[in-house]
């Protein structure tokens, strides 16, 4: 190991960057373009009460709160930063990027592997990487005079992860996501940090009033000293590698409700229509790899058993939308979310057709709900179905045209978000889509919101149910008889039903019965 005193000027930039982190990120690290510099809201975050047990920041989508974690995880670890008093009774250190899966908690800890290891001064003392020990950890060291672990954990299952071990610093990431954030603070990371008198970095967009905009209420209330919680809020706009036109067009596709919070890092109500407690509960305590990529699907494939069976929803593009494809293992309850992928409008046509085709067979010709309602729906189907794509188990769902068939889309979800029919890892675009969705969605992005209700359709659909009426909804006429062709037939819900034995209240259906 490299001693410091050996490594020409070595000496100097230590010092420099020992109570700077925005110096240090200067002197050690190489961002990679267009990042030159932490900006000044990232700088405003990174010094601001470094010493304030909790801190929390809202902020925008893109303001660039990765980077300032990995910085403050990379400096911390390497410095071993802590109180005075505790500096030289302890050469180990611990931090901690930690999030709602490990996925998420991976994004800032691999942004300071790449750091670390491209650093000319830093990847000296990086001692070992691992992507799995049970959990990734990259360690820092200088021989037997220090060392300092660099953890990636999820707060899956009540925070069990984080059980055993005492940390020195947290960055938790999307702290306002997580169902369990309460609990996850008071009763683990508080008694996790207590003996070493550790710090937690909260950073966060915000998700309505919860319980993280009631913590953060707190470091506005401790103002100016800030002597246990500090609070800020960054905008999109601090960050200057985005383009203020880029932001400007996103901005024009959101509620005024989301530019507050996903641009500006405010906290506002979300919408009704998919209530945030069912939306959480589907996701609360699930962490596993989701899978993006036809390449990803074609290996995965083999591990599931023989006659597992997949429904899958894909809501096709149009001008600045993304497509989405989601599919759902359908033989195990509650159904679960498998894989997910967002396809921009930059891609050709043609491959976006032949992704999703790919997509299809791998999962045994799953019953698809397609959108068909863009102008070409049709003729989008008809190419799917054709003998290049061989795409036959499509529903083309039309949910435009005033007929109701939008709203019953919309109902099918939120009756799969209530009884919990289906369940996924955190996924950022589907959590902010659904809860901050409207009946009027003219200036909404709706791509992951109706590909996921599009799947609980095919889901409802292609297993067998018990639909349930009473008498007076029958009398009532919640049935009506529409005519298709001149053969007249009986619809509930958008589900076609057939008269079997005296009547009222039982009817067969075509995927089961209707009672």
């Amino acid at each position: 190991m490299v001693e410091i005193r050996r490594v020409p000027l070595f000496s100097e930039l230590y010092e420099r960057g020992k109570g700077d982190m925005s110096q240090f990120s200067k002197d050690f690290l190489e961002l990679p373009p267009p990042i030159t510099a932490p900006h000044k809201g990232q700088i405003k975050w990174l010094h601001s009460n470094l010493w304030t047990p909790e801190r929390m920041i809202a902020c925008g989508n893109r303001w660039g709160k990765t980077t300032a974690a990995a910085i403050k995880l990379l400096h911390h670890g390497f410095y071993q930063t802590r109180m005075p008093q505790y500096a030289e009774q302890m050469h180990e250190y611990t931090c901690i990027s930690l999030s709602i899966t490990l996925d998420m908690a991976q994004i800032a800890w691999d942004f300071a592997v790449m750091l670390a290891t491209g650093s000319k001064l830093l990847s000296k003392f990086v001692l070992d990487i691992k992507k799995r020990d049970p959990f990734p950890v990259m360690i820092l060291g200088d021989g037997d005079k220090w060392r300092s672990e660099i953890w990636a954990r999820s707060t899956a299952r009540a925070g069990t992860y984080l059980l055993g071990r005492a940390f020195d610093f947290v960055n938790w990431d999307e702290a306002a996501r997580d169902p369990n954030g309460r609990m996850i603070l008071d009763d683990v990371l508080r008694m996790r940090m207590a003996d070493r008198q550790g710090r937690i970095d909260m950073t966060s967009t915000g998700a309505g009033k919860n319980w993280y905009w009631k913590q953060c209420d707190l470091g506005r209330r401790d103002a100016p000293e800030y002597l246990n919680y500090y609070f800020q809020t960054g905008s999109t706009y601090e960050n200057p590698s985005i383009s203020p036109d880029r932001i400007e067009d996103a901005k024009g596709r959101m509620s005024d409700r989301m530019v507050k919070q996903n641009i500006y890092g405010e906290f506002v109500d979300f919408a009704a229509v998919f209530p945030i407690e069912d939306i959480e509960q589907c996701y609360r305590g699930y962490d596993y790899k989701l899978l993006h990529t036809p390449g990803e699907a074609r290996l995965a494939i083999s591990g599931y058993p023989a006659d597992a069976t997949f429904a899958m929803g894909v809501d096709l593009g149009r001008r600045r939308d993304e497509t989405v494809i989601l599919v759902a293992r359908t033989d195990v309850h509650p159904s679960r979310l498998i894989y997910a992928q967002a396809m921009n409008m930059s891609s050709h046509w043609e491959k976006i057709y032949g992704t999703i085709a790919s997509v299809y067979h791998i999962f045994k010709d799953a019953l698809a709900v397609i959108d068909a309602s863009s102008l070409g729906g049709d003729i989008s189907v008809d190419l799917l179905r054709s003998e290049q794509h061989g795409m036959h188990n499509i529903v083309p769902y039309v949910f435009s045209g005033g007929q109701g068939k939008k709203e019953h889309l919309i109902t099918v979800g939120q009756m799969a978000l209530q009884q919990k029919t289906i369940v996924w890892p955190y996924i950022p675009e589907l959590y902010d889509q659904l809860g901050m969705y409207d009946y009027d969605d003219k200036k909404l992005n709706t791509d992951w919101v109706m590909a996921f209700c599009m799947l609980a359709e095919g889901i409802r659909r292609s297993t067998e149910h018990i639909i349930r009426i009473t008498p007076a909804e029958f009398m009532l006429h919640t049935f009506r008889w529409e005519d298709d062709g001149g053969l007249k037939h009986n619809t509930y819900a958008g589900e076609d039903v057939k008269l079997s034995g005296e009547g009222m209240p039982t009817f067969l259906s075509s995927k089961g019965m209707v009672q």
